[in-house]
């Protein structure tokens, strides 16, 4: 009996000393996150008197109101009083599908908070998150980390394909290169879309002509991977005449295309005047073998190596580089022995020289016996052949043949070189 009385005794001062409406106002004010954990703690109290004293303090201003906050009640919140609830009160998943979808879409935007594939499987069941998200990356003009990784993670259902097409033609109203319409851009060369979106765009009166040409261009990029993919084994002789129709009737095949090459519709692609752009020589030194290697090694400009990107891949695989010396050595050789011959080189050879190494020793032995083809001129301005240069303005002192191309001839004055011979010449 007397720990029943101690205990109830108890119980009622608790009550009336923290729980009364005044004490627990200054409670609030002073820690409101402690006076929300303690008065939704059943221990504390029961559900009657949780419900009476939340729904008191949602009358607070949210600084102190936030801490009252359940999740099913924050979309009554504006939107960054929706982030500042996530970010200082409940970070649970709970909380993050309540949000609304612009505050969402603010929030995960860089991936934040949760891993991309939940973030990624929420906004796939729900068009209104994907909606916000692209709204909000017209407005910012900037790919965040998240609709980044969501377009490259396959293909969109047909609602949000939809949703893309509609966001990227309003866009193109105001500007004439914005970014959804760029992100639908890469997404059709990359996963293509049907007949009936892609006449959703090309007759969409907000769409702009920039963006119905992108579109256009974007599919045919699409369509020549399909084309170059379905093609791959040439095991046939329609297949191989086809390839060839393909190669002679395109001025540009596209990198996604080039990427998919086999050996076979590489040296079709090159014997068709077509050279490789460096992002599909970067793919191809990665992923194929040394053979193919060496064909880009022998066929395209510089041997390939346009770039310093390129060149750090010659460190993936233990042959690239051993390969790439050994075949500039033997153009070397049979660039000598043909200069040396004193034979006239054709200008795809003289290219050749101007890409080795050596091509300012080569270059001072063939100019001493022949001019260069003015398409070639530009060739001697490149820091390596400045001895071949200089040699060159003074075989134009002397022979009408040696005239430097118009530009060159600027460009050379603009670096102090004189074009006119000394009067004693």
């Amino acid at each position: 009996m007397c720990l029943y009385i101690v205990f109830y005794t108890g119980a009622i001062f608790w009550f009336v000393v923290l729980f009364n409406p005044l004490v627990l106002l200054v409670i609030n004010l002073v820690a409101p996150a402690f006076a929300a954990a303690m008065v939704h703690t059943k221990d504390y109290c029961g559900k009657t008197v949780c419900k009476l004293y939340t729904r008191l303090a949602l009358k607070w201003p949210f600084k102190w109101a936030k801490w009252w906050i359940t999740p099913d009640l924050l979309q009554n919140y504006t939107i960054d009083e929706q982030i500042t609830y996530f970010r200082l009160v409940n970070s649970s998943e709970e909380a993050l599908w309540k949000l609304s979808p612009e505050a969402w879409a603010r929030l995960v935007k860089n991936n934040g908070y949760f891993p991309f594939e939940c973030l990624a499987k929420g906004m796939k069941e729900r068009n209104d998150l994907f909606s916000a998200l692209l709204d909000l990356t017209v407005s910012e003009q900037k790919v965040r980390a998240l609709i980044r990784g969501y377009m490259e993670a396959g293909t969109l259902p047909k609602t949000q394909a939809e949703i893309l097409i509609e966001k990227a033609c309003a866009e193109s109203e105001k500007y004439a290169s914005g970014v959804v319409g760029r992100i639908l851009c890469e997404y059709i060369e990359r996963c293509g879309i049907s007949r009936e979106m892609m006449e959703n765009v090309t007759t969409c009166d907000k769409a702009s002509e920039a963006l119905k040409q992108a579109v256009v261009d974007s599919e045919d990029v699409y369509l020549q991977k399909l084309t170059t993919k379905r093609l791959f084994n040439m095991d046939t002789i329609e297949k191989i005449d086809e390839w060839a129709e393909f190669c002679a009737s395109k001025k540009k095949i596209s990198v996604a295309a080039q990427k998919e090459m086999s050996a076979l519709q590489y040296q079709m692609f090159h014997r068709n005047g077509h050279r490789l752009d460096a992002r599909a020589i970067m793919h191809m030194l990665w992923y194929k073998d040394k053979d193919f290697a060496e064909m880009i090694f022998v066929n395209e400009p510089q041997f390939g190596i346009l770039n310093d990107k390129i060149d750090f891949i010659l460190d993936k695989h233990d042959y690239l580089r051993p390969t790439l010396q050994e075949i500039i050595k033997e153009v070397e050789k049979d660039l000598h022995r043909r200069i040396y011959d004193r034979q006239e080189l054709t200008e795809e050879k003289l290219d050749k020289m101007f890409d080795c190494p050596d091509s300012n020793d080569l270059a001072l032995e063939y100019i001493s016996h022949y001019p260069l083809p003015k398409a070639l001129h530009k060739r001697l301005l490149e820091p390596k052949n400045e001895g071949a240069l200089q040699f060159y303005i003074s075989q134009c002192w002397l022979l009408s043949a040696y005239q430097l191309d118009t530009e060159v001839a600027e460009e050379c004055k603009k670096r102090g070189y004189r074009l006119d011979p000394p009067e004693d010449a």
